[in-house]
């Protein structure tokens, strides 16, 4: 789905955000997150970005893909590094490792995808990735709210 506010005569850049898990147990982080994002008047309050909502269960290699078709894109998904539950943590692609507990029960995950992007020649436009930190149940509000402010923070810069 595409939110756009913005008059067709002046271009627009493609942003792309994008909640990586499944629709089961804790690794559904990022679907939940993109439910609460998508409502939010990012479109107003940026009308220069045609921001596209898409969630993906284990993306794999197609992540490259979904990348190539955007200017600038925001990767949310669940982590595991030991934060209290429900933290919320920004990546540059260059600080992303093994050890950042991002999640992958995906074989091939985020992390995984993103170096084999840098390895072939770099990403197309600047990618953040969004950890949150697993814990029992739904996001809870606090964690929303971190998460939207984030979000908006990332997208006045692009």
């Amino acid at each position: 789905m595409v939110r756009n506010a913005h008059p067709a005569s002046m271009p627009q850049k493609n942003i792309l955000i994008l909640g990586v898990g499944s629709p089961f147990g804790a690794d559904r982080l990022g679907w939940q997150a993109l439910a609460a994002l998508a409502p939010q008047p990012f479109a107003v309050q940026f009308p220069h970005l045609a921001i596209r909502y898409e969630q993906s269960d284990r993306p794999g290699s197609r992540l490259l893909t979904l990348l190539g078709q955007a200017d600038a894109a925001i990767i949310i998904d669940a982590m595991h590094s030991g934060l209290p539950a429900g933290s919320v943590r920004r990546f540059a692609v260059d600080e992303l490792s093994a050890e950042c507990g991002l999640m992958s029960t995906h074989g091939f995950g985020v992390v995984d995808a993103l170096a084999l992007g840098q390895a072939l020649g770099g990403l197309r436009g600047e990618v953040v990735v969004v950890g949150i930190e697993m814990g029992e149940g739904e996001l809870a509000e606090d964690t929303l709210a971190a998460l939207i402010e984030l979000v908006r923070g990332e997208l006045a810069q692009m």
